[in-house]
């Protein structure tokens, strides 16, 4: 028993122990930032960027009403991977309940541009115009 304490002893003494564990914990407590704060963070402006992207692409077509149906696949596609991941990833309510909003008027912007009716077509535009106030979101060429 006095053998082993002594071990014990002189090995967390050690400057080389000493520098392998604290190398250790470093390595796993940034590996816990990157996994759980860092990663995420860029996947979320990806996805922001994927929809910016496809809300630039098909502007004209979805303020004159022309939006085929997998360019309206592809935007609804990128709203609602932004809206699931930013529901499971953000922590502050408030910040959800933004990308519901953006998700809601994303999706009134494209199903209002199958419309050829003018008020559809001035509903899909003041949909865009709602998500100007997102800085993070480009969503014209203005």
């Amino acid at each position: 028993m006095y053998c082993e304490t002594s071990v014990l002893s002189s090995l967390l003494h050690n400057e080389v122990f000493q520098t392998v564990i604290s190398g250790l914990l470093l390595f796993i407590i940034s590996q816990f930032i990157l996994e759980i704060i860092i990663k995420p963070c860029v996947k979320i402006k990806r996805l922001k960027a994927l929809l910016s992207e496809k809300l630039l692409l098909y502007q004209s077509k979805i303020t004159n009403g022309n939006l085929s149906e997998e360019a309206i696949k592809e935007i609804k596609d990128a709203s609602s991977k932004l809206l699931s991941f930013a529901w499971v990833f953000s922590f502050r309510k408030k910040k959800k309940f933004q990308f519901v909003d953006i998700s809601q008027n994303v999706n009134g912007s494209v199903m209002a541009s199958q419309s050829k009716n003018k008020s559809d077509l001035t509903f899909s535009i003041e949909c865009l115009n709602n998500l100007k106030k997102y800085k993070f979101l480009k969503v014209t060429f203005e």
